[in-house]
């Protein structure tokens, strides 16, 4: 098992703040293909610069135009905040 830290400056990644809390977005491959289930989003939560650790996640992937889920990913307790990715289908 590996960890991996998403920086600010890392090449397409995505950081959005929502309640105080930095939340890092890493698709790989960077540019994912319609139709291709090997798309791998990694995640990374900080505060104040720093991983916040012993969390329990979820994400929820929307169509920005229907509002419908896509994907979802039931709450789960992680001990590090760099270890969530999840792969699914684009």
């Amino acid at each position: 098992m590996a960890y991996a830290h998403i920086f600010p400056k890392t090449p397409n990644a995505v950081f959005i703040e929502s309640d105080g809390y930095q939340i890092g977005f890493l698709p790989y491959p960077k540019n994912p293909k319609i139709n291709d289930d090997d798309t791998l989003l990694n995640l990374n939560v900080q505060k104040n610069r720093s991983d916040v650790g012993n969390a329990f996640v979820s994400l929820i992937i929307m169509d920005m135009n229907t509002n419908k889920i896509v994907h979802q990913v039931p709450y789960k307790f992680y001990l590090f905040s760099d270890e969530f990715s999840v792969c699914f289908s684009t």
